[in-house]
């Protein structure tokens, strides 16, 4: 069958845009459409404006999807060598490793009065150059409307929403059934090329008048990271229990000062100094709450959960501490979601973390991240995995990496990690199942946007079940969690109650959940005891001798680098694990 193309119709300065086995971008002459699809949307261009040329630019070859690169060259080369009105770019990356660069890329020939109009990635992932503000996205839905029905998207981009119609058009050498992204975004290029018509010519201007003929508005959610309000400058600290203990081994980490630490009055602490409880070099004795100078040269109270404690001491220590800030206009950071406290906040400057439930919105787009993420996961609880993410920032950012980080602790952001899902003890965290996912991807796209070399993230307790029991046997949030975050890679924490074969287990579900791999484990010289007892005993830890023992004999069952958290500089022996892998 002869192709419907007319000489007249595709006019010479093509180019084919790959890569060669370096990596390295090459030009080529060869036009050849080795699958079709560029021929067929083509073909949709062409039915729809039959007066107008096209100029082909092929980025893709043998099948194999453009990445930021190519997309760049592409954009770059249309700007320096080609005159053209309109860029249909029917393909997108989900995956985009240089928004930036893409971005710029972009906004040039935007600025020259070309107007890009980009298809979106058909599996709804949020694509570019498609999701830039300074591109027509187009994205369709499969509904019954009126033929040229279409919806404009809330918010700042120039996204757009029409129906998805099947198309009968030529690709290699016969016609074809077609329907996409792809082929609806030729139907706004139609539209573009008729506004220009009326004279119209700048992006702003074509933008508005699309809007203006739309049907409707669908609605994008513009999640918004919430960050602590108001600067800490001194702050003293309540109670010094197991997740604030952080908080005096880490103190370089922090952007203020601690003033003191204070604990109830019949708590084994009081007494004690930071080194004796924490093993760091501070000889800073820990205070009873009673004892607290209110009129203290501090800011704001870090106010951790205190429920336990409370019901023990059957003392309301949470309104307590609310009650003092407000009388002595005193900040409060509180760990606990204590917004339920209702009047009792009246006029007090507080901040907790917490995650609400939202409406989903109508234009549902998840990210897909570009630069590498690594989970810390573990078998159990108790294992250091928030002391760990702390190191793993530390000497990641002593090496000169940039790092972005979510955190699970509802201490996270005093630690200047910039996302927290407080999904721990008293969880405040209120979002389940598929809203959980989204929100979680949300909050990674926002990390994406920071332009950071590298996400870790950090998960609660264990990744899969132990066994069959109660409803705490079940790790739902944890799975939740793992699906939001995407890891390419795991650090994986171990303590002694985990059998070989349910290690084995965990490292067999974090790799099959997506395409990622167990790249070190970290064992815990904690020994936690049997995890059927219902009773905690006194703490203790395995010696030398017992911890390389113990890992010679996991050797001989897992092939994956061990690691004993014990070892002086462990952190730096992961750094450099997670840098051999990602190079």
């Amino acid at each position: 069958m002869n192709s419907p193309f007319s000489k007249e119709r595709i006019i010479d300065g093509g180019i084919q845009i790959s890569k060669n086995e370096q990596g390295e971008i090459v030009y080529s002459a060869d036009l050849c459409d080795d699958l079709g699809h560029g021929t067929a949307v083509a073909d949709s261009i062409i039915n729809l404006i039959p007066e107008c040329q096209l100029i082909p630019v092929k980025i893709i070859c043998e099948g194999k999807l453009p990445d930021s690169d190519l997309m760049c060259a592409a954009l770059r080369y249309v700007n320096e060598k080609l005159d053209c009105d309109i860029v249909n770019i029917s393909a997108g990356v989900v995956c985009c490793t240089d928004r930036e660069q893409l971005y710029n890329c972009c906004k040039e020939l935007s600025e020259k009065g070309v107007i890009i109009v980009s298809a979106y990635d058909n599996g709804d992932a949020i694509s570019y150059p498609a999701a830039f503000d300074c591109v027509i996205g187009v994205s369709g839905v499969r509904e019954r409307y009126k033929i040229g029905h279409y919806w404009k998207v809330s918010g700042n981009n120039a996204d757009f929403v029409g129906i998805l119609r099947e198309k009968r058009l030529f690709t290699l050498s016969k016609y074809e059934i077609c329907a996409g992204n792809s082929f609806l975004t030729s139907e706004f290029v139609e539209k573009v090329a008729k506004i220009k018509q009326r004279g119209l010519e700048s992006y702003q201007e074509i933008v508005q008048y699309l809007e203006d003929e739309a049907s409707d508005v669908i609605e994008r959610r513009e999640y918004q990271n919430r960050q602590i309000p108001f600067e800490i400058k001194k702050a003293i600290v309540f109670p010094l229990n197991k997740e604030m203990q952080c908080l005096a081994r880490f103190p370089h980490m922090l952007k203020f000062k601690i003033v003191d630490f204070y604990d109830a009055k019949y708590s084994p602490n009081v007494g004690l100094t930071i080194r004796e409880i924490c093993h760091v070099e501070d000889e800073r004795t820990v205070k009873a709450v009673k004892n607290i100078d209110w009129e203290a040269d501090f800011d704001t109270v870090i106010l951790g959960h205190t429920s336990i404690l409370s019901s023990a001491a059957r003392v309301n220590y949470e309104e307590y501490i609310v009650e003092q800030c407000r009388k002595y206009h005193k900040k409060l950071y509180s760990c606990r979601d204590i917004r339920d406290l209702g009047e009792k906040l009246e006029g007090l400057e507080y901040y907790c973390p917490y995650v609400d439930p939202y409406k989903m919105p109508g234009f549902l787009k998840m990210h897909v991240i570009g630069c590498p993420v690594v989970g810390v996961v573990g078998t159990g609880s108790s294992q250091g995995k928030f002391t760990m993410q702390l190191g793993l920032r530390t000497s990641l950012e002593k090496q000169g990496y940039h790092v972005a980080q979510l955190g699970t602790e509802p201490t996270a952001q005093l630690f200047g990690m910039e996302c927290v899902y407080p999904m721990g003890h008293e969880s405040a965290v209120r979002v389940k199942g598929f809203d959980a996912v989204y929100e979680l991807n949300c909050m990674m796209g926002y990390l994406q946007s920071l332009n950071p070399d590298i996400i870790l993230f950090g998960n609660q307790a264990n990744s899969v079940p132990f066994h069959v029991g109660g409803y705490q046997d079940y790790p739902v949030v944890q799975h939740e969690l793992i699906l939001g975050c995407q890891a390419d890679a795991y650090i994986l924490c171990v303590s002694d109650d985990a059998p070989v074969d349910y290690i084995k287990r965990t490292i067999s579900y974090l790799e099959g959940v997506y395409s990622s791999k167990v790249i070190a484990i970290v064992l815990s010289s904690l020994k936690i005891g049997s995890r059927f007892s219902t009773i905690s005993g006194e703490r203790s830890f395995k010696s030398k001798e017992e911890m390389e023992e113990w890992r010679q004999s996991l050797k001989k069952e897992i092939e994956i680098p061990m690691i004993s958290s014990e070892d002086n500089g462990y952190c730096e022996e992961v750094v450099n694990v997670i840098i051999d892998h990602f190079s």
